[in-house]
């Protein structure tokens, strides 16, 4: 048997020996028989190079004379000497762990496999498991400190990873369904949103995490649910209503879609649905109703209350002297105009214990507002009101210290707090 090297057109031609000889040779490299400085020869020079590419046809540079060999050259020489046959665990992007054989990198793998398996909590309904990140194992030769024992190549390829991510909160979700719905302990989310108990809104962004593996795991799940289909609404206009009034003549009906499918996930994430069956099985009803369109009558409650007469905040709705004030005084000059704050119907206008001249006046929404110690009475029972219309002027009258007004708010007969109502239009 030959081994022949080639430079430009010659060839040398090294027999069986030859290569023994270059065996003995890398040995005594190995075991640092040489040292820096010391002089090759052609001979050593292609057993050198031969053994180290592990190539049977090369290049050489012919010549007699002696070379002298660098301690960079001598350490490439001994570090490729002592490289060992090995099976890197690698995916398309990255090269994860080296090991001593193909049997613990195929172990490794299955594993990793039955431990994302456990962690993300398949059932019998996950189909067609595999992990995800087109991962090969692939021969290789690594020096010795590079290649992992089996127990510390699991504990790499299991280990947890943390990575932080923005969520967008969807109409209607509350903290308690984002932690439930992303497999978050709601105390670990309210540390990473400080406030976001308080005040959560459709379309903010709050931040979660998601554990991370140096592998994924990818799985197919059968579908099979009914789902509502949407019922469309068929509106007509109608003079008979006012304007932003909706009259419903027949509500609508939701009806259903089967729907059979397989959904494939990764990491536990939806990333594809194949639809094979999706087929109505009960029609929508559509729902039918009257629009309004007559223009809101100005004695119509606007559903808001502007401020009745143009003076100071004097004294607030809540405890005062040993007892409730139902509403709150706004200091004015006497005489001064006392104005609806909405429009509706006046359901009292007369002298009222403690209250002296007071009108009432109902919105017809389940509001009620009331004016007190007027000094006269410009409206009567039973007449109807626009918002901002003179209804009194301010007056002292009943149990008052001066001028100013007392202004109530009632819902469904229990007095409120007007100030929220009326201080937004001052």
């Amino acid at each position: 048997m030959y081994y022949c090297s080639f430079f430009k057109n010659e060839a040398i031609y090294y027999d069986i020996n030859f290569i023994f000889l270059i065996l003995d040779y890398i040995r005594g490299v190995k075991n640092n028989f040489m040292k820096a400085g010391d002089k090759l020869r052609l001979a050593e020079l292609t057993a050198t190079f031969l053994l180290v590419t592990g190539l049977s046809m090369i290049p050489l540079f012919i010549s007699s004379k002696p070379h002298k060999i660098s301690h960079s050259n001598l350490k490439k020489f001994q570090n490729t000497a002592n490289l060992k046959k090995a099976y890197l665990i690698k995916t398309k992007n990255n090269d994860l762990v080296i090991v001593k054989t193909k049997n613990e990198a195929e172990k490794l793998l299955a594993i990793t496999k039955q431990y994302l398996i456990n962690r993300y909590k398949l059932t019998d309904k996950a189909t067609n498991i595999a992990l995800s990140d087109d991962v090969n194992i692939v021969s290789t030769k690594a020096k010795p400190n590079k290649i992992a024992a089996f127990d510390a190549a699991e504990k790499l390829l299991t280990a947890k990873g943390i990575c932080n991510y923005k969520y967008k909160v969807s109409n209607g979700e509350n903290l308690w369904d984002i932690s439930i719905k992303n497999h978050i302990d709601i105390e670990k989310v309210l540390d990473m949103n400080p406030g976001a108990d308080k005040k959560l809104n459709p379309g903010d962004t709050i931040k979660l995490y998601k554990y991370t593996y140096k592998l994924g795991l990818k799985w197919n799940e059968a579908i099979d649910y009914n789902e509502k289909v949407l019922y469309s609404v068929v509106s007509e206009k109608t003079n008979k209503l006012l304007r932003g009034r909706v009259k419903i003549q027949s509500s609508g009906q939701y009806g259903l879609r089967h729907i059979v499918g397989t959904l494939t996930k990764v990491n536990g994430v939806d990333v594809k649905r194949q639809i094979t069956t999706n087929k109505i099985i009960k029609n929508p009803v559509s729902q039918k109703q009257l629009v309004g369109t007559s223009l809101t009558p100005p004695t119509f409650a606007s559903g808001t209350f502007s401020r009745p007469v143009l003076g100071m905040l004097s004294s607030r709705f809540g405890f005062r002297w040993g007892k409730t004030h139902k509403g709150v005084d706004l200091a004015a000059s006497y005489g001064s105009n006392v104005r609806a704050a909405d429009g509706g119907k006046v359901i009292y206008a007369g002298w009222e214990s403690g209250y002296g001249n007071f009108v009432q006046i109902d919105h017809e929404n389940g509001y009620v507002s009331c004016y007190g110690h007027c000094s006269k009475l410009c409206v009567t029972v039973g007449q109807r009101v626009y918002a901002g219309e003179k209804i009194a002027e301010v007056g002292s009258t009943g149990h008052s210290t001066g001028p100013h007004l007392h202004f109530e708010v009632r819902k469904n007969g229990v007095p409120v707090n007007p100030w929220p109502f009326i201080n937004k239009f001052y």
